[in-house]
């Protein structure tokens, strides 16, 4: 009779058990319905010959209409005035502490993954939508981190006189300075936020200069910016880097080095501790836009499982480097103090590998100065 009694209890235990576990699952969680797409920005544009106007972006805006139900989750975002409709097809458990859940963007190639906390009402939220290649390598990536937040834009007037190199909040504006031992003039710089970058060519010139740009990774920002701890993190991954070169009227660029698409290995002219050494590019692949004349004149560089730390400043051996030829002539507007203005816009992308994925970009652009003879 005892035994009789002790089961009974067990099995209205169950029953009650099965029915909260149900009640649960049924219930609707309240997920966030904005926040930002990973991508950290800094522009610097020159406004006189002492001055910069430094402005520092972080995230694009998103807004979000998604629920949560049943195990299920599905909804919309919309990014950049595009709306992206989810629905998930898999749940997986990530953590103890965050479920997964994957599925496929309708009427698109992208496929997605989110990552949820275990709570009835998240306020946080990672989506990572993303394409996948022929051999299942991840392209055309971004995270998205829903928790009610803003973009958030800084702007900040500096001094940084055209005529010496300062540093000033890692910005470092360099004209008409001859580096001791040197082949080449610097001409242009910007650091920090995980991205660095240099332009170095000729100063003085009639018609036309080599346009060399070098851009280096950042891990410790990457770090910094992603939503997992550096303890969590196992790797960081360079997956794609983007050189842009934007003159005014009348001036055109001319591919060299990387040629066209096809011109995967090759070595670039640069400036390293005084010295002119021919540092070579490695990449996966390559897409020059427009290669030969054009203006304006981008690259962009895609990797394969290739770590982000080859690519940091001080290793010489490697670099993510492109080599044009600029031309312009008498006829090629200048601003009032005599300059050329060329826009320099780069990115680097990465790939935060830990207990999920996170994909990072970071921008920079530089009003670059260049003073023809």
């Amino acid at each position: 009779m005892v035994k009789s009694k002790y089961l009974f209890c067990a099995v209205i235990a169950l029953i009650s058990l099965f029915l909260v576990v149900s009640i649960s699952s049924a219930e609707e969680a309240t997920l966030p319905t904005k926040g930002i797409l990973c991508e950290f920005g800094r522009e610097i544009d020159r406004i006189s010959q002492s001055e910069v106007i430094i402005t520092e972006t972080r995230g694009v805006p998103v807004t979000a209409n998604l629920k949560l139900k049943e195990q299920t989750l599905s909804g919309n975002l919309k990014i950049k005035g595009e709306k992206y409709s989810l629905l998930s097809v898999e749940q997986f458990q990530v953590t103890d502490n965050i479920m997964g859940y994957k599925g496929n963007v309708k009427n698109s190639e992208h496929q997605f993954e989110a990552f949820i906390p275990q709570k009835a009402d998240a306020n946080m939220v990672t989506i990572n939508i993303f394409k996948e290649d022929g051999e299942g390598n991840r392209i055309d990536a971004s995270t998205i981190r829903l928790d009610e937040s803003d973009v958030k834009t800084v702007s900040k007037k500096l001094t940084a006189p055209v005529s010496v190199v300062e540093d000033v909040y890692g910005v470092s504006s360099a004209h008409n300075i001859r580096v001791l031992s040197s082949d080449f003039d610097t001409i242009g710089y910007k650091s920090k936020d995980g991205i660095k970058f240099k332009v170095q060519g000729y100063e003085d010139r009639t018609d036309d200069t080599p346009w060399v740009v070098r851009v280096w990774t950042d891990v410790d920002d990457v770090i910094d910016e992603a939503e997992q701890s550096s303890s969590a993190i196992t790797r960081i991954n360079i997956l794609r880097s983007y050189i842009e070169n934007d003159g005014p009227s009348k001036s055109t660029f001319e591919s060299v080095h990387p040629d066209d698409n096809k011109d995967k290995s090759f070595s670039v002219p640069f400036t390293v501790s005084g010295r002119t050494i021919k540092i070579p590019v490695k990449i996966s692949s390559v897409d020059v836009d427009d290669p030969g004349f054009s203006n304006p004149q981008s690259v962009k560089y895609y990797w394969t499982f290739k770590k982000a730390k080859y690519y940091e400043k001080g290793e010489d051996d490697e670099g993510i480097l492109s080599q044009h030829t600029f031309f312009f002539n008498d006829d090629t507007p200048r601003n009032k103090y005599g300059y050329i203005v060329v826009d320099v816009n780069c990115w680097n992308q990465y790939e935060v590998v830990g207990n999920y994925r996170e994909y990072l970009k970071f921008r920079a652009s530089e009003d670059v100065w260049y003073e023809p003879k």
